[in-house]
Parts: structure tokens; sequence; C-alpha cells
């Protein structure tokens, strides 16, 4: 209210409401401290009272003068409450009653008790949860058609410190008809006229005054400045015809005297002291009261300094206040800018200055609450630094990656200074830098530089350093870590013994010790000077379609992605025939328990696969002995190819004298599973046999020595033909177990049998 413009009519409407005197005519509270007898005895009160009912409401019957524009009884007021100027009195008989169960305000005009009713001249009802105004020129218990209670001056207000409402006032002189159209004036928030008055220099009902911003009232008691700050901040309505300057309050006991008669003071408060506003700008619904309010604070301000000023951004209120936000002011000290929109620029910021700004909206009357608080030093600069690490592909040693950059930029307002940049961390001297940004480099605002980085790895594995850029901003120093791998070619790998073939050749090999930090990807085997290639992924690499009696000298490479190792050792392999190998027994070699060796004659077919040999768990490993027959009708090399369920395994074997044997080893996890053997030829190339071998935990009490429990299982069995289940117990390989094996059982009872 206070910022609404003044009214075309102002002065002239002033000094009409002023009488005879004019402006100088003193402002009057129409209420008071102290209720004064009549002639006879009976209490005239001042100002106009109210009372608030509850649970249980009563209820009243009232009958209305003007029932056709009044809000039909019953009203819950009781016919004991107190009536303006007093039970006798003849005036305006205002009763006032708060409902605060429901939340509604009763009001009558002249009433009267009944006995347990009231008889008005009119009567209104107001919800109190709703600004819907009375029907258009309908009266209320006001001339106005206004609710009287919100515009009473109350002591618990002025006693809390603030008033935050306008005041009821009234006036002699109305403007109630325009005798030229007929039609009735009186203006928003009034609904209703005053009297048949066609002078329109005199106020219409609903017109609103203000004290002038301009009205000194310091040296009125601190109470009485309570009420003149709403006057000049909420301002006075015209809602009755009356007095000139009554302003209406609630008598009550409390009141300080000298808050009294500074208020009735004509020489202290006078009319001309008043101002009428236009507050066509407060309306947002013609039917409605509800008035334009404040918009609440713009939200999230933001400000980004600059070079001497700032630019803030900010989102719109929540709350427009019932009007479209005009516009926007930033204030930061004494320097502000206004715009319609986020962001605003102020300018005349001193430079290295911190300053608190916030920001508010303005609808069509009102501006809101500041925003949040920032705090901006202009002048500033900041450092952006486009990375925060660098990182290299794997390269070779020796070799130089390609370049990486990145760009530094001053992202201030004022001027960025480098002032080192130093190259540190684990391993500094594998990096190389170069760039526009250089010790002691100047940046100004938004101007950029760049770094970049190669490198040459200088051994193996990951290589770190780190970029550390000393500067004059905030933060200092910013940093940049950077990373790469160094690899090179792996070792060589390293050959084993070849096993010759007929007409093929088998090169087994182990992997390079160190695969230069890049896995090894396969394997090159070239012989005779690269006219035979062969690429493998792992050993043995298998070379076919050779020359028997041809020797090849032949070497292996092994490859990653830095490339090809240096070769292995030379190897030398020729091809032979297969050798006639005839198989002439399998035995079982104990390292513990009965003694002797169980031999199993050859060749196994799958049909005695079986009748096993069981060999006991040895000390080390389970082994089994292949003999072979006397002549070996082709010298060379002879591969016997063996394995586990399924694994594969080698063995070399030379040809040599009669009883020539070759023993495998087969490790202590053998039990159970099946044993499978080459019948000839390199890598077990012939078909193979199948010997089931059931490996037992041990002596026959599971011990680690012949016992006599042993021995009695032994005798229990004499003369018993071996067979799957009893062969073990055969020591001198008859295929009968009988008293010479008994006799080598007990020859070494209570020994440890290899």
């Amino acid at each position: 209210m206070d910022t609404l413009p003044v009214h075309a009519m102002s002065a002239t409407w002033i000094a009409s409401i002023g009488g005879a005197q004019g402006v100088n005519r003193g402002l009057h509270a129409d209420w008071g401290n102290n209720p004064n007898a009549d002639g006879i005895n009976e209490i005239v009160e001042y100002g106009i009272p109210f009372i608030t009912v509850g649970a249980p409401l009563p209820s009243s019957p009232v009958s209305f003068l003007y029932d056709d524009e009044s809000d039909p009884g019953p009203y819950p007021i009781p016919t004991s409450a107190p009536v303006e100027g007093g039970p006798a009195s003849n005036g305006d008989r205002h009763v006032l009653a708060i409902d605060t169960v429901n939340c509604v305000l009763y009001e009558l005009y002249r009433a009267f008790p009944n006995g347990n009713a009231w008889t008005a001249d009119s009567g209104a009802r107001w919800p109190l949860n709703s600004n819907a105004s009375r029907p258009d020129r309908w009266t209320s218990a006001d001339a106005a058609g206004l609710a009287i209670l919100p515009g009473l001056v109350k002591w618990e207000e002025v006693q809390a410190g603030e008033i935050n409402h306008a005041i009821r006032f009234t006036a002699p002189n109305i403007y109630g008809l325009n005798s030229s159209t007929g039609a009735r004036q009186y203006i928003w928030p009034a609904r209703h006229w005053s009297g048949n008055g066609t002078n329109p220099n005199n106020p219409p009902m609903g017109v609103r005054v203000r004290l002038k911003a301009s009205f000194n009232i310091s040296g009125f008691d601190s109470r009485t400045q309570v009420i003149l700050r709403a006057m000049k901040k909420y301002g006075m309505v015209l809602a009755d015809g009356g007095s000139s300057w009554y302003f209406s309050g609630v008598s009550s006991t409390n009141w300080p005297s000298i808050v009294i008669s500074q208020l009735n003071n004509a020489s202290l408060i006078k009319g001309g002291d008043f101002e009428v506003v236009d507050t066509l700008p407060l309306q947002i619904d013609p039917n409605s009261e509800q008035s334009v309010q404040p918009p609440s604070p713009p939200l999230n301000l933001v400000a980004t300094p600059g070079n001497g000023q700032a630019s803030f951004a900010f989102q719109a209120p929540a709350d427009t206040g019932g009007k479209p936000i005009l516009d926007y002011t930033v204030t930061c000290g004494a320097a502000t800018a206004t715009g319609v929109s986020s962001p605003i620029v102020v300018t005349g910021l001193v430079n290295g200055v911190a300053t608190m700004c916030s920001a508010t909206a303005r609808n069509l009357v009102f501006s809101s609450p500041p925003s949040n608080v920032v705090t901006v030093t202009t002048g500033l600069p900041a450092i952006t630094i486009g990375v925060s690490s660098v990182n290299f592909a794997a390269t070779n040693l020796g070799a130089t990656s390609g370049a990486q950059s990145f760009t530094v930029q001053n992202t201030g307002s004022g001027n960025l200074g480098l002032t080192t940049l130093t190259l540190g961390g684990a391993q500094p001297g594998d990096f190389a830098r170069a760039g526009t940004c250089m010790d002691g480099t100047v940046l100004t605002p938004m101007q950029t530089c760049s770094v970049s980085f190669t490198f040459t790895p200088l051994a193996i594995g990951t290589r770190n350093a780190i970029l550390s850029i000393a500067h004059n901003a905030q933060g200092s120093p910013g940093s940049v870590a950077l990373s790469g791998v160094g690899r090179t070619v792996p070792d060589a790998p390293v050959a084993g013994t070849p096993i010759a073939g007929d007409g093929e050749a088998f090169l087994p090999f182990n992997p390079p010790a160190s695969d230069g930090n890049s896995p090894v990807t396969g394997y090159v085997v070239s012989c005779n000077a690269g006219s035979i290639t062969v690429n493998v992924a792992a050993s043995p690499a298998a070379l076919t379609g050779l020359t028997n009696g041809t020797t090849y000298s032949c070497t292996i490479t092994a490859t990653n992605a830095a490339g090809n190792s240096a070769p292995s050792a030379t190897i030398m392999v020729t091809p032979t025939a297969s050798p006639d190998v005839t198989f002439v027994s399998a035995s079982s070699r104990l390292n513990h328990g009965m003694a002797g060796v169980h031999d199993l004659p050859l060749p196994v077919t799958p049909a005695v696969a079986g009748a096993g040999v069981e060999p006991r768990i040895p000390t080390t490993a389970y082994q089994v002995v292949l003999r072979f027959a006397a002549t070996v009708t082709d010298a060379g090399f002879v591969g016997i190819g063996y394995g586990l369920n399924g694994s594969t395994a080698f063995t070399d074997f030379t040809s040599a004298p009669a009883g020539k044997e070759i023993v495998l080893t087969l490790g202590t996890s053998a039990a159970g599973k099946t044993l499978q053997i080459g019948g000839s030829g390199v890598n077990g190339s012939g078909a193979p046999y199948e010997l089931f071998v059931g490996f037992l935990p041990g002596d026959m009490n599971a011990t680690t020595a012949v016992s006599a429990a042993d021995i009695a299982a032994v005798k229990a069995q004499g003369s018993v033909a071996v067979n799957a289940q009893n062969f073990r117990f055969d020591v001198n390989l008859n295929g009968t177990i009988n008293n010479a094996d008994i006799a080598i059982v007990k020859s070494r009872s209570g020994t440890r049998l290899p």
C-alpha cells in the first residue's frame, strides 16, 4: 500500500473529509480507555466491542429490517453480547462475534436483544477462510459492505508491536450517486454506497488514505508509532458515514492515556497529513477482497564475478503475489541493477572487495523480501585445467607416443599468472612437455594456453609422473596425472627335446621367461631358413609332411604386441619311420606294502582292461612299469603316449637291449582313474589300450609295513587263483597265491618294503 500511486482526486477528497476545517481537521480515535457514565448511570462504551464464542455455540434467531441484503440467521451471538455504545445506545449499535469453532465472523448493525433473539437493521456472515466479497450492491453491518472487525485498532496488536491491516474510518460527506447516470458510487473493495450525495468532490465508499511517508512520527510515544506506521503502510479505508477522520478501535482500560491524547490532538495529526491512494492496482478480482501481496523472493541467487562487475542468475519467485512480476533488482551495497529476467549484471563493483548482494522481485504494487545473500569479489583470476589426467597407450621401449594436449583457461575476472610448471612424480623422465603454457605465462580473463606431452618409456611396466601448475588463483597448485605403459618384445622361448615320428616331428618348448609386459599372442616355428613356417598357440609344435631321414634345423619365436622375440636355440630333428615296438609286459611297482613286481602281460587289449593292476599308494607317487621286447626293428626315438582319464603326457624311449623298461610316474592323485597307453608310434599315435588301475591306500591294514594281519590275509587266500580282486597277493608271479608268496611276505614282516 505504501507504494501505490496517489489518486488524482487526492487533494479534493482530503479537503472534503475535513469539512469546514478542511485539511486542518484533526485525527480522532473513536475509542478510549475510560468508559463514562451517562445521566442515568448507564455505561457508555466508546469503540466497537467484539466477543468470541465457542462450543457449545449459542443459536439466536435474528430478524432484519433490510433482510434482502442480510445473511439470514440464526447467528451464534448470545443476547448478552456487548453492544457498541452500551445497552441504552441509540447509535449504530454494532454487535460483533467470532465463531471459533467454524472460523466465521458474524456482525450486526443496530442490533437489539429481544428475549433470546435479536432484531437488527442488517447483518453479515464472513467466513474467515475466504476472500469472497459481499454480493455487489449489498450492505453489511457497515455502509460500505465491508467487514468491521478487521479494520479495528486493538490494544493487543499495539502491544505486540505491529498492526498489519488497514483501519476503518468515517467521513461526513459521501459521494453516493452519480446524478447524470444514476449509478451508485463506491470503490473496490467496497460493495455498497452511503446516502444519495451527488457531489463527486466528496469521496465514495471504499476510498483508502495513507499517512504521508514524509510525516515524522519519531516524536510520538512508541505505542502511538505502531498505529501511525500502520497508517503509512496499510492506510485507512472509508467504511461508513460519520464524523471527519474518526477511526475505529476497541476500547480497553489497557490503553495508555498518552496514546489516546496524541491520537486526538488536532495539532499533531491533521487530515492534510494524509493522501488518497489509487487502490485499483491492488485488485485481483472485482468480486474478491483478496488484494495483491508482495511476491516471494527470487530463488537460488548465484553470482559470477567479473572485472568490476558481476552477473547474477536466479529463478523466479514461487509466488507472484497475485500480479505478474514486472522486474527484478539486484543490490550490491550502493550498486544496483534492474532487469526483467535472469541474469542481471551489476556494474560499479570494486575489484578485490567482497560485497554482499541480494535480489528482489516487484509486481505491479509491491517488492518482495530479499533473496538469499551471496558474497561477490570481482577482479579475481580463476583457473580451469582441461583434464585431470593424461593416459598413454602401451608404447614400445625406445619409441615415442603421439602427443596428447589439453588447455589451461583463465575463467576469472583478473589476470591469471602461471608461476611454474613442474614435472615430478615417479618417472618424470619418461614424459616430455611442450605447448604455450610456460613459467611466467599471464592469461587475461577467458584467455587460454596449451600443454602437450609425449611418452617415451625407459622401462617396461606402468610409468607415472605428475605435472604441477603453480598459479595466483585460488586452489594453487593444480595438477595433472600422467601415466603410460612401457613394453618390449618377449624373451626367446626355451626349446625342449624334439620327438621324431614317421614323416612328422613334435617340438616341445617352454614359454619365454618374460612376455615384455605384453601378453604373448602366439609362436612361430621356422625350419630350414624359413622354408617351413608353422604358427602355433602353445607347445608342442607339430610339423607334418616331413621327409624321413632328412634333418631339419628349426627355431621358435614368440610374438606380442611389441613384435617378435629373438629365436630360441636351434632344434635339430630327423623324422624316421615308426619303429616296430612290441610290449611284453606292464607291471605295478610298489613303493611299499607287498614285495615283488606285479606284471600284466601285454599287449593289453580292451578285453582285459578290467583285470587291472592294483598298486598301493607309494611314498611319493604311483608308478607303472612298461617293458619292451628284446628287438626293436628301427633305431631312433619311440614316443609313448599315456594319460589318466583322457589327459595326455609323453615319455621318450630309445631302442636298447632286451629288458628295457619305461617307468610311468602318475602322481598321488591317480587313485581310481583309468590309465590309457598308446600302443606304438610317436606320441602314442597307435591305437590306445586301456588298463584299469585301482590304486589302493596302503597295506592290507592301511599301514606302511607288513604286519601279522597282512600275512594272515595272504594265508587265507592260499592256492587261490589270481583275479581282479586278489591279484595283489601274488608276489611270485605264477598266477596263484601259494606258500611261496606267503614266505616272501613273512620274510619282510615288520619291515617297510620298497
